[in-house]
């Protein structure tokens, strides 16, 4: 067990910054509401749009579960709409599937089948001219609060046409979006980019997590870029937030660094940390990739993706 103290300052911290939003009206706010609005008048909609769609043809089971995903979770998984989803949405397996098919629509959301079964989950696809990669979490503006607690990062939070990050698992169920994504998509690509627009790129050709039982650990390496490899220092690490304290530190790396990530003790990279307008963060709190701009700058932009 971790000591009391700890858990105390990671719920002071989670306080302050829902207060902040709420005086500021900022999107995290403003997409709670917009959230609860839709679940307000979709939740007659969702049956036929469920009946109707190829998935859950003849199965009254997926039917019943897919009305569950549309009305209680796809808003926390990167603010799906059920009205964007109709019978003739194509369903891929991840964004090479997509590429392979004919799809070219770079940046645009795509409905993705990372496992088997029928569950879905939308990310955006980013396309290149031989290859379709699964964007997995993107940083932009900091519109979105990304110091959230363990049952946010296990759901998946953001909008897909801003910041967001995929989540741990798919929408209500015990599937792990990663998790699966990583069976088949072991290359990960990290772009970053500087508040002068100065760009580098992190590529490593083995990258997956564990599922959930396993607190999602990460398994990284062979990297290659011109970032210089500040992700394989976290190989071998479960996952932590500031309320499921995972890392091999006698303090909370989650609450002490204000972010999510695969601390150790505690990290060498915090892509999920805080946003900070001009970039200059003492202390290692903010978006840092430490072997090209150290621990006391939070980069502007940063997305991670996934490829085959």
């Amino acid at each position: 067990m971790r000591r009391s103290w700890q858990q105390a300052k990671a719920e002071r911290k989670w306080q302050r910054a829902r207060e902040r939003e709420s005086a500021t009206g900022s999107e995290p706010e403003k997409g709670r509401a917009h959230q609860q609005r839709d679940r307000d008048t979709l939740s007659t909609q969702d049956t036929n749009t469920c009946e109707n769609h190829p998935s859950t043809a003849g199965n009254q089971a997926d039917m019943a579960s897919c009305t569950k995903v549309y009305a209680e979770r796809v808003w926390d998984c990167c603010s799906w709409n059920s009205n964007s989803m109709n019978t003739q949405t194509p369903i891929f397996q991840d964004c090479q599937d997509a590429f392979d098919k004919g799809e070219r629509n770079s940046g645009a959301a795509y409905v993705l089948r990372p496992d088997p079964s029928w569950k879905l989950v939308r990310a955006v696809c980013q396309f290149d001219h031989e290859s379709g990669w699964t964007v997995i979490q993107r940083r932009l503006d900091g519109s979105v609060d990304f110091y959230r607690g363990w049952s946010d990062y296990v759901d998946g939070f953001g909008y897909l046409d801003g910041e967001y990050w995929i989540g741990n698992h798919i929408l209500n169920t015990c599937l792990d979006a990663i998790h699966y994504l990583t069976r088949t998509n072991k290359n990960l690509g990290v772009y970053l980019e500087t508040h002068e627009g100065v760009s580098k790129t992190a590529n490593y050709s083995t990258f997956y997590i564990d599922n959930a039982d396993s607190d999602y650990t990460v398994h990284v390496g062979g990297y290659t870029g011109n970032a210089r490899d500040s992700l394989t220092f976290h190989d071998g690490q479960r996952f932590s937030t500031f309320d499921n304290d995972n890392d091999s530190k006698n303090t909370n790396c989650a609450v002490e660094y204000e972010g999510a990530w695969w601390y150790s003790s505690c990290h060498r990279s915090n892509l999920n940390g805080r946003w900070i307008k001009g970039g200059n963060l003492p202390g290692g709190s903010g978006i840092t990739w430490y072997y090209w701009t150290w621990h006391d700058y939070s980069l502007r932009i940063v997305n991670m993706k996934l490829g085959r």
